[in-house]
């Protein structure tokens, strides 16, 4: 009986690490990923605004880019420069590059872009334009995670708080009763899962665009 509870725990963690571990893993990284190549649009606005201003065309502004900042942008935008090579025009490149990074900075850049390449506009002032908010809107988001790293702690301490609990309390005659009993098992089971999706919820709640 005590070998049967014993695989409780451990059937229970391994069901949660199959089905919500992997798309949490990627829902992390690819948050990460966006975040990081978010970070360097503002370089590239500005690469593209220059090597435009200097009077390269966009396809020679691409691959600039691809040359002059670091990953992850360079490959993104090197994949782009190389599929305009290949034969692609202007809008399936950079519309598959938007559904690559799926951001919605690059949203806003890559139609800024083909609007005005559509339209023979100052394609350089848009872009050194776009630099310009990106930077304002960074400062914003600066601001808001300063405001906001109170609560974001708080909240933290409300998820550790009754792990704390358990751990101390496993000795006594409440703590056999989880460790030692199938019920206790489940409801720690239980309890794990609850605390994943509240720490997903208050990361979601937590995630203010600006």
């Amino acid at each position: 009986m005590l070998i049967k509870v014993a695989l409780i725990p451990s059937l229970l963690l391994a069901a949660a690490v199959y089905f919500i571990g992997p798309r949490m893993l990627f829902a992390i990284r690819r948050d990460a990923y966006v975040k990081q190549f978010n970070d360097q649009l503002i370089e590239v606005s500005q690469s593209m605004a220059n090597a435009l201003k200097a009077g390269m065309s966009i396809q020679q502004a691409l691959f600039q880019v691809s040359e002059r900042v670091p990953e992850p942008a360079s490959g993104e935008f090197r994949q782009t420069h190389n599929e305009l090579m290949l034969g692609d025009n202007l809008i399936m490149a950079l519309s598959a590059l938007r559904d690559r990074v799926r951001s919605r900075e690059l949203d806003v850049m890559v139609n800024a872009t083909l609007v005005q390449h559509a339209a023979g506009g100052n394609l350089a002032r848009v872009l050194a334009a776009m630099a310009n908010i990106l930077t304002e809107r960074r400062r914003m988001q600066r601001e808001i995670q300063s405001m906001t790293a109170e609560a974001r702690f708080s909240a933290i301490v409300i998820q550790i708080i009754p792990i704390i609990l358990v751990i101390i309390l496993r000795d006594t005659s409440f703590g056999k009763g989880l460790f030692e009993t199938t019920p206790g098992w489940v409801l720690l089971g239980l309890y794990g899962v609850a605390q994943i999706g509240i720490f997903l919820l208050i990361r979601r709640i937590m995630k203010i665009d600006v």
